[in-house]
């Protein structure tokens, strides 16, 4: 073999090496970048007043054994418009998770009881919203990923550890 075939075999085994190395590397760059888009999102929504307001009003209604009366809801502007700003920012959440945006398995981590939660307490109200306004699709994404994640609980940190 001589000097110039060496010296072609070392290129393209760097070359094959730089590449496996670029790819690995997009991926982990998308991997952070899910993650930081997440931990953004969750440190905007816990210092934001309003969801932390619509968040305490639906708690009220699961905290108390309450029935959610959605036609009541629907005639109370003040009440629904604070209601909406939550399932709609639990779409826009469930949208991302769809679509892959935004790392499902950390964000399941940290909001799983919490996210079914007020999907389980709001329910009849999206049933009464989607029958008022005729619009079947409304809150689609949330009620799938509510679906999806009723039998496909996260890992429990406990099943994590070993036993000694």
């Amino acid at each position: 073999m001589s000097l110039s075939e060496k010296i072609s075999i070392v290129q393209t085994v760097i070359y094959v090496v730089s590449a496996i190395a670029a790819v690995a590397l997009l991926h982990r760059s998308r991997v952070d970048a899910k993650r930081n888009a997440l931990t953004a999102l969750l440190t905007q929504h816990r210092a934001d007043a309003r969801w932390q307001a619509s968040t305490s009003a639906v708690y009220e209604y699961s905290k108390h054994g309450k029935s959610l009366d959605a036609n009541a809801l629907l005639d109370s502007p003040k009440e629904l418009a604070t209601i909406l700003f939550l399932l709609d920012a639990h779409e826009q959440i469930a949208i991302q998770i769809y679509y892959r945006s935004i790392d499902e398995k950390l964000f399941k981590a940290n909001a799983y009881s919490n996210y079914l939660s007020v999907w389980n307490t709001l329910r009849p109200l999206v049933v009464a919203l989607r029958a008022k306004r005729g619009q079947p699709s409304l809150y689609e994404y949330y009620e799938f990923i509510a679906g999806e994640w009723k039998f496909d609980p996260p890992v429990k940190p406990n099943s994590l550890r070993w036993e000694c």
